[in-house]
C-alpha cells in the first residue's frame, strides 16, 4: 500500500479538481479536448450524452468524429509509446464512479493532464507518475484515426489490399519492404514484431489497433497530435 501523503504532495491539487467536477461532466469535458487534439470541433457531440455507459459514450462519439477509439489497459510507459493525447480514468477514494481527464503532453516526469475548462491552460495541472497512480485506475481511452483505411486485424483479415497498406506504412516508416505483392510472409511479420518491440508491444506479429497506432507514427507526413515534444520536433 502507497504511503500516506506528505505535506509536499502534489496529490491534494488532483484530487481537488476532480472532486470540483461530476462523472458526467467530466467526460464530455474529456472528450471535447480529445478531439480538439484531433482538429476536431471543440465541442463534444451532444447526441451521445445519454448513454449511460462511458465506453460507448466516447466510442460512438468518437466515431461521429471519424477517429477509432480504444479502451486501453496499460501503464505510463505503454501510453508514452503510442505517444498520443488520451483519456484517463480517475477513482475518488469516497466515491467508485469514475471521473475522467485528459493526458495531453509528456515531458519527462512531468505529465500534463487538462480539464477542458477554460482556455491559454487555465484547466491544466501538471502532476507526477505517483500523484497520477493515486487516482488512476490504469484504464485509458486511446483515439487514433485510420488514415488508410486498414481496417481490419492483418494478417487475420482484410485480405491483400490490407497487406498492401501495412507494407506501405512500414516503407514508409524507413523499413526495408523488400517484398511488395500483397503477401503477409515471415519477413514481414519480423518486420511488425521490430516496430511492436519498440514501442513496448508484445512482438507477436499481428497489426491489431495498437500497432497500427505505431505504425501510422512512424509514417513522416501525416497529422497526429503527440504526448512528446520531441516526437513532434522530429516531424
Amino acid at each position: 500500500m502507497e504511503a500516506a501523503p506528505s505535506a509536499a504532495d502534489p496529490r491534494p491539487p488532483l484530487g481537488t479538481i476532480l472532486g470540483a467536477t461530476t462523472p458526467r461532466a467530466s467526460r464530455v469535458a474529456a472528450l471535447r479536448v480529445l478531439l480538439a487534439a484531433w482538429g476536431e470541433s471543440a465541442t463534444a457531440p451532444t447526441g451521445f450524452n445519454s448513454k449511460a455507459d462511458d465506453g460507448d459514450y466516447f466510442r460512438d462519439a468518437a466515431a461521429a468524429a471519424h477517429l477509432e477509439l480504444r479502451r486501453v489497459d496499460a501503464d505510463l510507459a505503454l501510453l508514452t509509446h503510442l505517444d498520443l493525447p488520451v483519456v484517463l480514468e480517475f477513482r475518488l477514494e469516497d466515491n467508485p464512479r469514475p471521473r475522467y481527464l485528459t493526458m495531453v503532453r509528456v515531458d519527462g516526469e512531468l505529465l500534463t493532464l487538462t480539464t477542458g475548462l477554460g482556455g491559454d491552460g487555465a484547466g491544466e495541472v501538471v502532476v507526477s507518475p505517483e500523484a497520477l497512480n493515486w487516482y488512476w485506475t490504469g484504464s485509458a481511452y486511446l483515439a487514433w484515426r485510420d488514415f488508410l483505411g486498414i481496417g481490419t486485424t492483418v494478417p487475420l483479415g482484410g485480405g491483400a489490399e490490407a497487406v498492401r497498406k501495412v507494407k506501405q506504412l512500414l516503407a514508409a516508416a524507413g523499413l526495408p519492404v523488400a517484398n511488395p505483392i500483397a503477401e503477409y510472409d515471415d519477413f514481414t511479420r519480423t518486420l511488425v514484431e521490430q516496430i511492436q518491440a519498440s514501442h513496448g508491444l508484445e512482438p507477436d506479429g499481428v497489426v491489431g489497433a495498437l500497432t497500427k497506432v505505431c505504425l501510422y507514427n512512424a509514417s513522416p507526413g501525416l497529422r497526429i497530435p503527440h504526448l512528446c515534444a520531441r516526437a513532434e520536433a522530429t516531424r
